[in-house]
């Protein structure tokens, strides 16, 4: 599970730059949630970014199906939002909680709503269910 927590803040850490948001931020972050969750429009962000690439590949790597995919990025809007609206729509205290996130998942993790920690565990079991046994085991 904390390799999913380092996932959705990878991704979070490409995406996109509170109590109450001013509406220019309030914008950005529906532009932003909306790319996230648009798959046609995620493609195209992520073959004009580099990073944005490097994090899909990760992604790629540990699902290996569009679904599975999908509910991750979906997740990862949801948890953006939290952050932006947390920070007030600051960008430099978002970077910070990322940075944290970074070093302490498992802090992240337990920070999060219930409701995102469950679509965590959701998307974790699914993952874990799809991957092959591993040969250490036995």
């Amino acid at each position: 599970m904390v390799k999913i927590v380092l996932i959705l803040t990878t991704l979070l850490l490409f995406s996109a730059q509170a109590s109450d948001l001013d509406s220019t931020s309030q914008d950005a972050l529906d532009k932003t949630q909306a790319l996230m969750k648009s798959h046609d429009d995620r493609q195209k962000y992520i073959e004009a970014n580099p990073e944005a690439q490097a994090a899909d590949a990760k992604i790629d790597a540990l699902t290996g199906d569009q679904k599975t995919k999908d509910e991750i990025y979906d997740t990862s809007s949801d948890i953006f939002s939290g952050v932006v609206k947390g920070t007030g729509g600051d960008v430099k205290k978002q970077q910070e909680l990322l940075n944290q996130a970074m070093n302490d998942p498992e802090g992240f993790f337990n920070n999060l709503t219930p409701a995102q920690q469950q679509q965590i565990r959701d998307i974790a079991s699914k993952i874990q269910k799809s991957s092959p046994p591993s040969d250490s085991l036995h």
